[in-house]
């Protein structure tokens, strides 16, 4: 399993700008603390409704990231609720607050982020933290 410090967790966790579309925003990712299967890869997943805020979360790391001609291979995508099931312990469901009216920006703090909202789907990625950390960025407008 990946043995991650409080000083990298912190770091994957701070505020950062991303890119999407041609538009810049800031995000603030949600490391997941539970680990799953083996918890030898850093996975990075985003709902299409909370993009582009993502979770990282430590996955097995013989999970493939998609289909392989190998039918003993799993994928990422069979394990789509175990790790939806993971983020929602910790998180929350955004689906709790859909009595209430929600505010015109799904990713708005009052709207539940990082509750997690799997309406539409999500999409995954590989996560990698580098050699050395950068600054957190702070104090930065975010422009949408």
């Amino acid at each position: 399993m990946i043995e991650l410090t409080p000083e990298q967790i912190s770091w994957i966790e701070a505020p950062h700008m991303r890119s999407m579309w041609g538009s810049t925003y800031r995000v603030t990712p949600k490391f997941i603390r539970e680990a799953l299967g083996d918890g030898g890869r850093l996975l990075g997943l985003q709902t299409l409704n909370s993009r582009p805020d993502y979770y990282v979360i430590r996955v097995d790391s013989n999970w493939q990231s998609a289909h392989s001609f190998d039918s003993k291979k799993e994928c990422i995508a069979d394990h789509t609720n175990e790790i939806y099931e993971a983020i929602e312990t910790e998180c929350g469901n955004a689906a709790d607050w859909m009595d209430e009216d929600p505010p015109g920006n799904r990713n708005a703090p009052e709207y539940g982020w990082p509750a997690l909202d799997t309406e539409c789907g999500s999409s995954w990625f590989d996560y990698e933290l580098p050699e050395h950390m950068p600054e957190p960025i702070d104090n930065m407008l975010t422009v949408r």
